[in-house]
């Protein structure tokens, strides 16, 4: 599938350090950056799909036990609240 504009790829590592950073000096919290990331996560998904998402039928989500798994639990409320309905899976 390709993407609907060039989209920047940025190390992991990179990003976990300034996620830390940012919670660390009190500009963000966990909360708000989860929060942030799954907002920014739902608007590139549904630009993505454009129009391929139905509101009928179910969307699965599948995460493991660790801290991304609350960014796409996260991005599924999200999807629930746009009236998509939305199964969540973990182990």
């Amino acid at each position: 599938i390709p993407l609907p504009r060039a989209a920047p790829i940025f190390d992991s590592k990179l990003v976990a350090d300034v996620e830390q950073k940012a919670v660390l000096t009190g500009m963000l919290s966990n909360e708000q950056l989860m929060e942030n990331a799954a907002r920014s996560f739902l608007d590139f998904l549904l630009t993505l799909e454009r129009g391929t998402l139905k509101e009928e039928g179910s969307i699965l989500v599948v995460v493991g036990m660790d801290r991304i798994a609350s960014y796409a639990v996260a991005t599924a409320r999200h999807l629930l609240n746009r009236g998509y309905s939305v199964i969540v899976h973990a182990p």
